[in-house]
């Protein structure tokens, strides 16, 4: 295993909903990109846009290559199919993992979830299927899953799909949760990162034992 490296996926909405804050999820995506291409350590990096349609901006690529986010791709339309992307998302990640020697797969899987809407479209996992993939990772090969929703009790949809309560946190509606969400979760992937390679600071021990939802909370505070 290769503690030195975090596998990040990113499953973002896109879906119609996401229109008024099109420029806030491009920009909070691209200050998640850039502090993560500045963090030590190596880090692959999955973009998932979702809404009914499942589209692959970066595909397990090392964060130093990816892309940013443009207007042009990033475009809110269609519904919600969160499930499917959740689903999808595991398989692939795990199939690929699996085909890789035991010494070069990550030390640590980490897949953050957001969306402002509730699902509506998934046609291939199931709410029953996604909590025993989840249950499943989190349990067997410690992978950790981030849960972030507007519009609805996040907390309770978490635990619908088997993320733990720390994991998760409701945000506000509007641009400030939009950016807030991003900030919140370079937060726990930074320092998930920078603890892997032995880094135990006052900031990185805080940002690992604080729960997700009192990491958002101090970032709206800020804005």
């Amino acid at each position: 295993m290769n503690t030195n490296l975090t596998e990040i996926a990113y499953i973002l909405d896109r879906s119609g909903s996401m229109s008024p804050f099109q420029e806030a999820a491009v920009t909070g995506f691209n200050q998640f990109l850039k502090e993560q291409q500045e963090t030590d350590g190596d880090a692959n990096l999955t973009l998932v846009l979702f809404d009914d349609e499942y589209l692959l901006h970066a595909d397990s690529e090392p964060v130093a290559e990816v892309n940013p986010l443009t207007a042009r791709t990033y475009i809110p339309r269609g519904m919600t199919a969160l499930l499917d992307a959740i689903g999808r998302t595991i398989d692939n990640i795990g199939k690929k993992l699996a085909k890789m020697p035991e010494a070069e797969r990550p030390g640590k899987v980490i897949i953050a979830i957001y969306t402002d809407g509730y699902e509506n479209a998934s046609t291939d996992y199931s709410a029953r299927k996604i909590r025993e993939m989840i249950q499943h990772q989190t349990n067997e090969y410690q992978w950790e899953f981030l849960f972030l929703a507007a519009t609805q009790n996040a907390m309770e949809t978490a635990a619908d799909y088997g993320v733990q309560s720390q994991n998760a946190s409701c945000v506000a509606d509007g641009e400030a949760g939009v950016m807030s969400s991003y900030s919140s979760v370079s937060r726990r992937v930074t320092a998930t990162r920078l603890f892997q390679k032995g880094v135990r600071s006052k900031k990185v021990c805080k940002d690992l034992r604080t729960t997700l939802s009192d990491i958002v909370e101090e970032e709206e505070g800020r804005r």
